[in-house]
């Protein structure tokens, strides 16, 4: 059931995990640039850009995983839980392996192609699957945080988000000041990840106790669940990608990476305002699920005539500011 304490908590708490990722954004892109050279900081940018879109790989299926969940739950279909993320789990692990394989097939084309302001191939190739590696550990965990949501404690997700970001600000202050340049920017990213990946692990399995991943747990027609809301939902998160990161792309082909290091710089204030409200959209959705599931119509409608009262008074300032 949804409470409208858990859903205060749950937008709070990610508002305020937002708030603290971007004071640690302004914090540490000057000690950054400092460290690494603008140069090496577009470089950095532009591949980041560029592996961005493999986050298309997860299909929108961690939104489609929150909202069953929620549902699952409410219903006290534990079995229907368990399979959902496991066989979202395993397809995303497949789906990992087999993208990391081609990458590294097809590398020389690829840098050719995207990359060709970059001169130093041995410096590229381990930015570009560094990061490749973090966004795939992200996408595959995806499920854990998905649960949290599902189970609408967004309030442990946000805190496990805050805590990475801390740690892979500590990892970049220690890393770049050993001289490990863009190289200590990337594991840095990645130890970020892994401790996002073990805490939500953590957290699933105190509030779910009894969840295993196992094979015998993967079944098709989950899948099929999941993909028909997830794929709706889908296309507009490529629009979101393609407007938020081609533009980066088309700057490193053309003007080089200096460039794509300015326009990052500049835009990572408007990054995080343009955020804020898609982020306070999220507890909507497991909330509205569980409402649907137990067959709340009078309070769904509430939550629908509020979130969107909430949303346009949020958005507006917000926009102004951005003019």
């Amino acid at each position: 059931m949804v409470k409208s304490t858990r859903l205060f908590m749950n937008s709070g708490t990610t508002l305020l995990r937002m708030i603290a990722g971007v004071l640690i954004s302004l914090v540490l892109t000057p000690f950054i640039l400092f460290k690494v050279g603008i140069e090496e900081y577009g470089v950095y940018a532009l591949v980041t850009a560029f592996v961005s879109y493999t986050s298309m790989l997860d299909l929108g299926i961690p939104a489609a995983l929150s909202k069953y969940f929620a549902e699952y739950e409410t219903t006290d279909q534990k079995e229907k839980m368990q399979k959902s993320v496991t066989t979202a789990f395993m397809t995303f692990s497949l789906m990992s392996v087999v993208l990391v394989g081609l990458a590294w097939v097809s590398r020389t084309v690829l840098f050719d192609t995207f990359f060709p302001a970059v001169e130093d191939r041995g410096e590229l190739t381990f930015l570009f699957f560094g990061c490749l590696l973090s966004f795939l550990l992200n996408i595959v965990t995806s499920v854990f945080p998905s649960m949290l949501q599902g189970l609408q404690r967004m309030d442990l997700s946000s805190f496990v988000s805050f805590i990475s970001d801390v740690v892979t600000a500590i990892s970049i202050l220690i890393l770049l000041g050993m001289g490990w340049g863009i190289r200590g920017l990337v594991y840095a990213v990645v130890i970020g990840a892994c401790v996002a990946a073990f805490l939500n692990f953590v957290f699933v399995k105190r509030l779910y106790p009894t969840f295993e991943l196992r094979v015998r747990d993967i079944h098709l027609a989950e899948l099929k669940r999941l993909l028909r809301f997830s794929l709706q939902m889908q296309s507009i998160n490529v629009a979101s990608l393609i407007h938020t990161q081609f533009d980066k792309i088309l700057l490193g082909a053309t003007l080089g990476v200096r460039y794509v290091a300015y326009y990052d710089i500049a835009g990572k204030i408007i990054k995080h305002i343009r955020n804020v409200p898609t982020s306070l959209i999220a507890p909507m959705l497991p909330a509205a699920s569980s409402l649907a599931a137990a067959n709340e119509k009078e309070k769904l409608q509430k939550l629908y005539e509020r979130s969107l009262k909430y949303m346009v008074g949020i958005s507006l300032p917000l926009f102004l500011i951005a003019l």
